[in-house]
């Protein structure tokens, strides 16, 4: 009996026709010429699979409708994972901006996060011992299967990790921007409602899984496999917590900042002060500049009398001359000479208090120049700490203008990975459709066949008893040809069902 070992290989190619199909899908969002070769490999392997190895038909029939359910399931299984990933980092991401507009809240939220990450620990767990407990029942002989889902997953977790790296260094950006908060805000809440979509999306997905689980529950997986899966995910678990510890230290980052503008706050008001005391001080210097011409003002009254004196002088000599000229004169002479004594008293005292008044003005002035001195040092001072301060604003929008660009590609990858989604949405449906047409045509021929098939059981049980070797000539060796003869017919039938799936599997992609 020759029939496991075809059915056997009938699997087995079933099997990569089913591993073909997911690198197909994953490579088709990234380039189109990778999409086509996969087409053609599809298309190779429908028609490897249609061969005459296959000498059990009904067997090979069970084992095909297999191929694109399980593909299903394992995309599906691959797309939940990176929805779990893209709706952990946006959450992260929604703290991150939570604790820019209030940093007394970083506390509950994360404790909140720690009992998120914790119900998803055990959420995993549960699943990973479930799947454990179902892949026990089943065997480990695919070795090349897991070579090519072990280098399958190796790509996909490096471009995970690089992922990671972005979005560290956004986090580590977005800490900086503290004058783009209101926008931030915006977009979070718009966020916040893509992910409510995006998790009523994955609850129905997630109903479909369990569908799909309940229908495959005979289906081969292996522990390795599943082993593999489980070490994936612990390290997931690891980026996440490093990605926790990394928000915390973000968190200490965003406080400090936070001080040093309060610090140059406090400066700039300082400064704003220190002007209005030199606008008052430049008032004070008005009044000095009066005070200066009204000293100088006196010191011309001041010649003025010295050149009177000096005529004054002159003409006491000439009086003298005259009074021994005119002694009848002589009383009048002494009055004017009174008179002309207590003028002088006057202006000598007029003088010295001008001169008290010029020395305490000298002293004012010299106090002036010390404090106008000690001024331009404070603003020289002032200046350089402003130069720098504009730099650093300079250099804080550089960095702002940098982050709005990394939230802006950050959106395009989403956009990218929503297209992924749908057109995974439209592939399953239509590996649905085809996995229906497919068990309808292979039902109506199964149920046209079955008294066919029952009559071909019996006559191979009969056919390789031991009784019937001996009996090479009797007349059951004429049936042979006739049996042939009805295996290729089944052969033909089921070439052409396979034609037609692959048929329907290229027109939905074609459009």
């Amino acid at each position: 009996m020759q029939t496991p070992k075809a059915s056997i290989k009938s699997s087995s190619g079933s099997e990569g026709a089913r591993r073909v199909s997911p690198r197909s899908v994953s490579t088709d969002t990234t380039q189109k010429s990778s999409s086509r070769v996969a087409r053609q490999l599809k298309t190779t392997s429908l028609e490897t699979n249609s061969s005459p190895k296959t000498r059990s038909p009904k067997i090979s029939d069970r084992a095909s409708p297999r191929g694109p359910v399980a593909t299903e399931k394992k995309r599906v299984g691959r797309v939940a994972e990176l929805e779990t990933q893209v709706s952990q980092l946006e959450d992260a991401l929604r703290t991150v901006k939570d604790q820019l507009i209030v940093s007394e809240s970083w506390k509950k939220q994360a404790k909140l996060d720690a009992e998120e990450s914790r119900n998803e620990l055990i959420a995993l767990t549960l699943r990973l011992e479930e799947s454990q407990n179902l892949l026990a029942r089943f065997s480990s002989n695919e070795e090349h299967d897991l070579n090519n889902d072990e280098a399958w997953n190796s790509t996909h977790s490096s471009a995970l990790t690089t992922a990671l790296l972005e979005i560290d260094q956004l986090k580590v950006k977005l800490d900086a921007a503290i004058e783009s908060e209101a926008k931030q805000t915006k977009e979070a809440e718009s966020a916040y409602a893509e992910m409510l979509k995006l998790k009523e999306n994955m609850s129905e997905t997630l109903s479909h899984m369990d569908e799909i689980k309940n229908q495959l529950e005979n289906s081969k997986c292996s522990e390795s496999h599943a082993q593999a899966l489980a070490s994936e995910t612990l390290l997931q678990l690891e980026t996440a917590k490093k990605t926790m510890e990394s928000l915390k230290l973000n968190s200490d980052e965003h406080n400090t900042i936070v001080l040093e503008l309060d610090h140059s706050r406090a400066r700039i008001r300082l400064l704003e002060d220190i002007i209005e005391k030199m606008k008052t001080t430049n008032l004070e210097n008005k009044a000095e500049n009066e005070s200066k011409q009204v000293i100088n003002g006196l010191q011309s009254k001041l010649t003025s009398l010295e050149t009177e004196l000096h005529e004054k002088s002159d003409e006491n000599e000439k009086l003298k001359l005259e009074i021994k000229k005119m002694n009848d004169l002589v009383e009048e002479s002494k009055q004017d000479s009174n008179i002309l004594n207590s003028g002088l008293a006057n202006v000598e005292t007029e003088l010295r208090e001008k001169s008290d008044e010029n020395k305490k003005l000298k002293l004012e002035i010299k106090k002036m120049n010390h404090d106008f001195n000690s001024l331009k040092s404070n603003i020289t001072s002032l200046e350089t700490e402003v130069c720098n301060k504009s730099e650093e604003n300079e250099k804080l929008k550089l960095e702002i203008t940098k982050a709005d660009g990394v939230v802006e590609a950050v959106k395009a990858s989403k956009c990218e990975v929503e297209e992924e989604l749908k057109r995974l949405k439209v592939q399953m449906s239509q590996w649905r459709k085809a996995a229906e047409a497919a068990t309808a045509m292979l039902c109506d021929e199964n149920s046209d066949n079955n008294g066919q098939m029952l009559v071909d059981r019996t006559w191979s049980m009969g056919h390789f008893s031991p009784k019937k070797r001996m009996n090479t000539g009797s007349p059951s060796s004429v049936d042979t040809d006739d049996d042939n003869d009805d295996d290729e017919l089944i052969k033909r039938k089921n070439g052409n069902v396979l034609k037609r799936i692959g048929v329907l599997w290229k027109k939905p992609q074609t459009k």
